[in-house]
C-alpha cells in the first residue's frame, strides 16, 4: 500500500489516494504510527484526523513519540499531534471521567440537550465519548414524547448525524446540543416533473 501511494502521488492520480486512505482508515495491519506517517506525507487528512481521534486518552497518543516513525513527522503533524494531547488532557481534567466498571478505558462526557420546547428544563446526559448519537437522539426524543424524526439536533451549527460521536464533533464536559422541530417542506419535498 505505501508503493501504491506513492505512486498515486507521483502521477498525481487522486483517485488512488482517494481508495488507499479508504483502506487505511478501516481496520489494517499498519501501526497507527505508520498510519500517521502516510498521511503526513501524502496529506492524507482524513487518515491523520482519524488516527488522532481514535485514540481516547493522552498515554495512548503520547506512546507515539517512541516510535521510530515520529522522527520523520512533519512539525505539522507533531504540533496536531501535541493538540489532540492537550485536548485530552484537557478532557479528563475537566469532566471527563474513567469509568471503572467492565470498560476501564471508558470516558465518560456531560452534554445539555435544550432547544425544543422553551418550557421545558434543559435535559442533562452522561455518555461515553465512543457513543453514537443516534442512541442520545432517540432517548431524548422518547423523553420528551416525539419521534425522533420530527426533530433535528445541531451543535455547533452544524447538524448531528446518527453516527457521530462527542469524540469525532470534539465536545467538552457541558456542551448544549441545540434541538429544533423540523421544518415540513423545503427543497427535499419538491418533486415536480417539467415537460416541454
Amino acid at each position: 500500500l505505501p508503493h501504491i501511494l506513492a505512486l498515486g502521488d507521483r502521477f498525481q492520480m487522486q483517485q488512488v489516494i482517494v481508495q488507499c486512505e479508504t483502506h487505511l482508515i478501516s481496520p489494517t495491519t499498519f501501526s497507527m504510527a505508520e498510519k500517521l506517517q502516510m498521511s503526513d506525507r501524502y496529506r492524507l487528512e482524513k487518515l491523520k484526523d482519524h488516527c488522532l481521534l481514535s485514540c481516547s486518552t493522552a498515554l495512548e497518543i503520547g506512546t507515539l513519540e517512541s516510535t521510530p516513525e515520529y522522527a520523520n513527522f512533519s512539525a505539522d503533524m507533531k504540533a496536531a499531534i501535541c493538540d489532540r494531547v492537550l485536548k485530552l488532557v484537557t478532557m479528563e481534567a475537566k469532566g471527563g471521567v474513567a469509568d471503572n466498571s467492565g470498560d476501564g478505558n471508558a470516558v465518560y462526557i456531560n452534554l445539555k440537550v435544550a432547544g425544543y420546547n422553551s418550557d421545558m428544563d434543559v435535559v442533562k446526559f452522561r455518555l461515553k465519548y465512543e457513543t453514537s448519537m443516534g442512541k442520545l437522539k432517540r432517548s431524548y426524543a422518547e423523553r420528551i414524547g416525539v419521534p425522533v424524526t420530527s426533530i433535528r439536533f445541531l451543535f455547533d451549527g452544524r447538524r448531528i448525524n446518527n453516527d457521530d460521536t462527542a469524540m469525532s464533533l470534539e465536545m467538552e464536559d457541558d456542551d448544549v446540543i441545540e434541538v429544533y422541530r423540523e421544518q415540513p417542506g423545503g427543497a427535499e419535498d419538491f418533486h415536480h416533473d417539467f415537460l416541454f
